[in-house]
């Protein structure tokens, strides 16, 4: 902005002391205006006394400098000198300022940009984005997780706080509250395509890098969704499946705490039965042999399961059992390598045995009686 006065000694009689006030006005318009600051995410800057007070914001002018009042929980806004409330964004003018970056305490100075947020203007703030090698943030880490499948069509994700990363930079999306549906497209839906039959959908949450603002997303993929516009930052945080039994787009129901997801039964297809492992004469289980017919965990667990929970049932008097992670076991009398998970019907009918172990590949192994049955529980997820 040109000074309204180039020289002083152009000046004439009759010019007075509201001469000096414009210029005074514009000198300060070019540096820094010094303010008291209120409020964590919507900052409130009011210009100290006995300095400028300007009429409107001006592209890279003035520059606002203040000690922050409260530590920043999520998305932040600044409204200097109540010429209204603009996005505020790091020093590289594309990350918002989000949780923690305004800290208590600290001073920081703000520039606004006119073209910033699609040209509604924004503040760029001498805040850093986070490097890839800041210390102690993992992707995905979060606290008091979880994910349920709420509907035939929608699941809902809410946490105290989960990272995010975009393959540069971390962030923390706290208070996080997201629904995604199977009939939608893009933000809080799926990532591409029409939902299918029979299939696990990795559940992430995104978030804007315009206005922080956190979303949900589906996808097919266990690492790389197809990301909607201007959203870049995610983490897996659990997965969800159609119909496994049946041949509609229904949600199975399901409930994920932490890492760990279930398998709910409510009563109404397809969530009558939990999902069959395999069942019926199949393979060899006795006191000496196991030799289990191989059944892979896609069919029932997603890609990412680190561990299964399981039930075994029996259904008739001398029939016996057993499903394992590996082929490698014996028989139940084997005094080296017996099968530990399994149920044998020596005292009658209707015995059952649930278990969990590792998945230690893409199929687990089951053996049992005309009368047997193996159903999947629920599974951990590697996040």
């Amino acid at each position: 902005m040109p000074l309204p006065i180039p020289s002083f000694g152009a000046l004439g009689p009759t010019d007075n002391m509201s001469t000096l006030d414009q210029q005074f006005g514009a000198v300060a318009n070019m540096g820094i205006i010094y303010c008291t600051a209120s409020g964590s995410n919507a900052v409130i800057l009011t210009p100290i006394t006995n300095t400028l007070t300007p009429s409107a914001y001006l592209d890279g002018a003035p520059i606002f400098a203040w000690k922050q009042a409260q530590t920043s929980t999520g998305a932040v806004t600044i409204n200097a000198a109540s010429l209204g409330a603009l996005n505020a964004y790091k020093n590289n003018g594309q990350t918002a300022v989000g949780s923690s970056d305004l800290v208590a305490g600290m001073y920081y100075t703000a520039a606004p940009i006119a073209s910033l947020n699609s040209g509604a203007g924004g503040f760029v703030v001498d805040v850093v984005p986070t490097a890839l090698s800041a210390p102690g943030l993992v992707k995905s880490t979060f606290s008091n997780l979880e994910v349920t499948c709420t509907s035939d069509t929608q699941v809902t994700v809410t946490a105290d706080a989960i990272t995010l990363f975009d393959g540069t930079n971390y962030t923390t999306a706290t208070s996080v509250n997201v629904v995604a549906a199977t009939g939608t497209a893009g933000v809080n839906g799926l990532d591409t395509g029409a939902v299918a039959t029979n299939k696990f959908y990795s559940v992430w949450v995104i978030q804007n890098t315009l206005s922080g603002a956190n979303a949900a997303l589906l996808s097919l993929s266990a690492t790389a969704p197809t990301m909607p516009a201007n959203y870049a930052k995610k983490a897996r945080v659990g997965w969800v499946t159609t119909d496994i039994a049946g041949a509609t787009t229904k949600l199975q129901r399901t409930s994920q705490n932490g890492r760990r997801a279930q398998y709910l039964l409510t009563g109404s297809a397809p969530n009558t039965a939990l999902p069959t492992i395999n069942s019926g004469a199949s393979g060899t289980f006795n006191t000496t042999t196991f030799t289990g017919t191989s059944t892979a965990i896609s069919t029932f667990a997603p890609s990412t399961a680190g561990a299964i929970w399981f039930v075994l049932s029996v259904g008739a008097t001398a029939q016996n059992a057993a499903l394992a992670p590996n082929a490698n076991y014996a028989g139940y009398s084997s005094a080296t390598n017996p099968v530990a998970w399994c149920a044998i019907g020596t005292i009658g009918t209707g015995n059952l045995f649930s278990g969990n172990f590792l998945i230690e590949g893409a199929n687990v192994f089951y053996a049992g009686g005309a009368n047997c049955l193996a159903q999947c529980i629920g599974w951990e997820d590697n996040l």
